[in-house]
C-alpha cells in the first residue's frame, strides 16, 4: 500500500501500525476490496478513486498487490 499511496495519507501511514504475519502474493481478493468487482482483468478497473488509478497503473505495470495478515501494535 505504501508504494501505492501518497506520502502523508492515512493509508500510507497504517502499514507502520501493524506487525506483519503472513503475505500471499498472489492473493486476487483486493479486486473485490477495491474495484468491488473480483471477475475484472486489470485493463478493465474502474479509475474513479485515485486508489484505483494507482493499482491499476501497478498492476497494469507487473506489479502484485496480494494480502496480509497481521496484528496491530500497540501505540
Amino acid at each position: 500500500m505504501r508504494r501505492l499511496s501518497p506520502y502523508g495519507r492515512n493509508t500510507a501511514r497504517r502499514p507502520r501500525r501493524f506487525r506483519l504475519l503472513s503475505v500471499q502474493e498472489d492473493d486476487q481478493s483486493y479486486k473485490q476490496w477495491v474495484f468491488r468487482d473480483p471477475s475484472l482483468a486489470p485493463e478493465n478497473f474502474p479509475e474513479t478513486t485515485s486508489l484505483q488509478r494507482s493499482m491499476k497503473k501497478f498492476v497494469l505495470a507487473g506489479g502484485k498487490v496480494g494480502s496480509g495478515h497481521g496484528i496491530l501494535l500497540k501505540k
